[in-house]
């Protein structure tokens, strides 16, 4: 609905440029000079106005795609990571995440002094059979920050197995890292989700 309205607007605003530019010609040899010279600012100023929404509108797109999954050259494995401060003690954020991951069905965790790890997966249907893509969360936590690593993603399928995402061929590799990312955002999300943050 929104690229709707804003196609719209970009639609209106090019027809108000071509008008005032009908007016402009029509009226450059009258006595108008001072409608033509108002025209010509009011034309600037929406040209200005354009611009910089085309460039909002590029640089808010471009920042909600940051979170890609990208393969990590010494492990040779895709995988996200980033790190973020935290105010809270290590054990009370630890705790939070451990009850995170449990509220989200988390298996395998394993938690230590300085972090937590699970397994947890998400699915695709194909053709109505339900792939599971598998993959780990560990955060580590050190000196105020914690580091929030996703990898090992594995397709699992009830007829063929589980597969390495990394050991199919480029064509499925391209297309299963592309349906990864798509799903990146909204797991980060439900992980890092806590209200007492």
């Amino acid at each position: 609905m929104a690229w709707y309205v804003l196609t719209w607007k970009i639609l209106r605003i090019s027809q108000s440029w071509f008008l005032s530019g009908m007016v402009l010609t029509e009226t450059r040899h009258s006595s108008y000079k001072h409608v033509v010279t108002h025209l010509r600012k009011t034309r600037n100023l929406m040209k200005n106005i354009y611009l910089n929404l085309i460039l909002f509108l590029t640089i808010s797109i471009g920042s909600s795609y940051g979170q890609e999954v990208v393969m990590n050259e010494k492990l040779k494995i895709y995988e996200y990571t980033h790190v973020k401060e935290f105010d809270k003690e290590i054990a009370e954020r630890l705790e939070l995440f451990a009850e995170k991951m449990q509220e989200l069905n988390y298996s395998e965790t394993e938690k230590t002094d300085d972090g937590i790890k699970g397994e947890n997966f998400f699915t695709k249907m194909i053709f109505g059979s339900a792939m599971e893509v598998h993959y780990n969360a560990l955060v580590k936590f050190k000196d105020g920050r914690y580091k929030l690593t996703i990898n090992n993603f594995r397709i699992k399928d009830e007829r063929y197995g589980t597969v390495a995402v990394e050991t199919l061929r480029k064509g499925s590799q391209k297309k299963w890292v592309k349906f990864i990312n798509e799903q990146l955002p909204q797991v980060i999300s439900n992980l890092e989700n806590k209200d007492q943050w």
